[in-house]
């Protein structure tokens, strides 16, 4: 908890205010630097790296579709 979050392009989203699972795998509690939270799922979908050494999370955030 408390590493920052970056997307691939190196910008800071916000930081892991927690890991939670609910049955169907982890979840990273996202707290937005722009306000608020967000649930993202802790898997090779949606991370990229985890860097402990560096204190940061790199993700690709889903992409949805409206319709």
């Amino acid at each position: 908890m408390g590493l920052r979050v970056e997307d691939v392009a190196g910008n800071h989203l916000g930081k892991v205010r927690a890991i939670h699972n609910f049955g169907a795998g982890d979840i990273i509690e996202l707290e937005r630097a722009s306000g608020g939270t967000e649930l993202i799922p802790f898997d090779a979908s949606v991370v990229r790296e985890v860097d402990i050494a560096k204190g940061r999370i790199v993700i690709e955030p889903p992409r949805y579709e409206e319709k």
